[in-house]
């Protein structure tokens, strides 16, 4: 998908990478990033963020990026068909490199409100409303509607 990008899109990859070298003209490697603020950064420095995973157990790096109210590219893996939208994002619903590089010019083209993804993704993933929705689970495990049927 990238070399059919045009020249002024800008790749930047983060984490392990088994696909490119710096010495590709139009991207830059930062290999695995520990230090969350500089991450922070990145994700912020972006204009896009892509994760074209075949296979997410949940899909933090997209919501790190939403977090960081940066428009998300992704695969329907993990939670992005639960939280991706045309407000905040592409959902991919085919993995070809033709599609993915048509998702990122659209992208590119398209004027997201950055501060409404961060806001979204703040209010989807406050702590209080996860301990909140935590503790609902809990109490209906320890009390379960009486008309269930004992074993």
């Amino acid at each position: 998908a990238i070399k059919t990008l045009p020249k002024r899109v800008t790749v930047l990859c983060v984490g392990i990478n088994d696909f490119f070298s710096n010495s590709e003209e139009s991207v830059t490697c930062y290999g695995s990033v520990e230090n969350n603020d500089i991450l922070s950064l990145i994700y912020s420095a972006s204009d896009i963020f892509v994760t074209p995973s075949h296979q997410e157990s949940f899909g933090k790096t997209t919501v790190e990026a939403l977090l960081c109210g940066v428009p998300v590219i992704s695969t329907p893996t993990g939670i992005a068909p639960e939280i991706i939208n045309k407000e905040n994002g592409i959902l991919l619903q085919n993995t070809t490199p033709q599609e993915i590089a048509q998702a990122i010019l659209t992208a590119l083209d398209t004027k997201y409100d950055r501060e409404d993804i961060r806001n979204g993704a703040i209010s989807l993933f406050n702590p209080a409303r996860i301990v909140e929705q935590h503790m609902g689970l809990y109490k209906s495990l320890l009390n379960p509607p009486s008309n269930l049927s004992t074993i």
